[in-house]
């Protein structure tokens, strides 16, 4: 892939098992010339096999660096939005999780960038949407308000901006019932019950003034 005084190509990492949460292996993209001497990026797989397989295609032919760096950043933006949609196929994400996962694939943060601005305009990606399925999910399983909200903050999600919160997702039952229909199916302990039954509901997210009111009735029932 030369063309006299430059030259450029693409080093594919050895295959290695990935580890779920940790960065993927990088190639390497090397390139040679006069004026800028030798150089080499570090580049998602999938968009270094995009290059060799164009450029064996004669798809292109950069004939210098600027060139390949326009070839790169067109292929790395297609790249980062193929393997977004791939995984909102999955599942949903926050705009937040998504970006972190193209982050420890190794796109650029310009990649990333583009990749949910599409997705958003596109309607793939939805903060508000996620939001609500992640609450209602989440208050099926009998968390409180302060663990939803603050997982959705981990999510990159500010409650405030949450719609309806918390009022259209309690219908009628208060927090105070919620947290008294969740610990009514534990058992209740033989020794200390009381600071027992308060810890399991303050680490779902309860506040302590609703699990002291819903212990108190229980064990008083």
């Amino acid at each position: 892939m030369s063309c006299n005084t430059f030259s450029w190509d693409c080093e594919l990492p050895e295959r290695t098992t990935a580890v779920l949460g940790a960065r993927k292996p990088k190639a390497q993209l090397h390139i040679t010339s006069d004026a800028t001497g030798q150089e080499t990026l570090y580049i998602p797989v999938a968009v270094a096999r995009k290059l060799i397989t164009a450029h064996k295609k004669d798809e292109i032919a950069p004939q210098s660096r600027a060139e390949v760096l326009y070839e790169l950043n067109r292929f790395s933006e297609s790249c980062a939005f193929s393997r977004l949609t791939s995984m909102i196929d999955r599942r949903d994400y926050s705009t937040k999780e998504a970006s972190n996962k193209l982050a420890l694939d190794g796109y650029s943060q310009k990649s990333i960038e583009y990749a949910v601005k599409r997705a958003i305009e596109l309607n793939f990606l939805n903060n508000q949407r996620f939001a609500e399925v992640f609450i209602r999910s989440k208050l099926s399983m009998g968390w409180g308000k302060l663990r939803i909200e603050r997982e959705l903050s981990n999510k990159g999600i500010d409650i405030v901006e949450v719609s309806g919160w918390p009022d259209d997702f309690y219908e009628e039952q208060s927090e105070s019932d919620r947290a008294y229909s969740f610990i009514c199916t534990k058992a209740i302990p033989e020794k200390q019950a009381y600071q027992k039954l308060m810890r399991k509901l303050i680490s779902r997210g309860f506040s302590y003034a609703s699990a002291s009111d819903a212990v108190k009735r229980y064990l008083q029932e």
